[in-house]
């Protein structure tokens, strides 16, 4: 008798962590697929970004040696680089790709090809918190820096924004 109670207690337990796991495991809208591990930026080291439109009428030269700038920053382990290719056909389109870096906290973003540039130019205004560097022939201002097209030169200029942006 007692065997079959301590059986009964265990079973009962068993069908209740099962319960609770099956419930536990559903998302919000009632799936019972199991929740995907969200992209944490567990270092908390600050996360740049280049943002490469793939229209740049000046080929990949400015892009290549701003990422390489990137590159060599993130060798320090104190900084998260990130590269996103957009491939955009307008700057509004533009824009929901620039809206999804600003939102995973890109401290810096560099933005080359035509519709990537003046998305990045419209959104500047309004994320004061984020420092641009922009491949274009605009005017910089407080929070933009203007890429030259020399790849030398861009490497330095992203190298230095870096240093000056988060002391790295």
């Amino acid at each position: 008798m007692r065997t079959k109670l301590l059986a009964a207690a265990i079973a009962m337990a068993v069908a209740i962590t099962g319960v609770i796991t099956f419930f536990a495991l559903r998302d919000d809208n009632g799936n019972d697929k199991p929740k995907l591990p969200a992209a944490r930026n567990v270092s908390l080291n600050p996360v740049v970004c280049a943002a490469v439109g793939t229209d740049d009428p000046t080929g990949p030269a400015t892009a290549d040696a701003a990422w390489q700038a990137l590159q060599d920053a993130a060798t320090t382990n104190k900084i998260n680089a990130q590269r996103l290719q957009i491939p955009a056909t307008s700057p509004t389109d533009a824009e929901t790709y620039l809206t999804a870096l600003v939102s995973r906290k890109c401290r810096i973003i560099i933005a080359t090809g035509q519709h990537v540039t003046t998305a990045a130019r419209s959104m500047a205004g309004r994320t004061t918190d984020i420092q641009w560097a922009i491949a274009d022939s605009g005017q910089p201002t407080l929070q933009i820096t203007v890429l030259s097209p020399d790849p030398k030169t861009t490497h330095s200029q992203v190298h230095n924004l870096v240093r000056a942006s988060l002391g790295t």
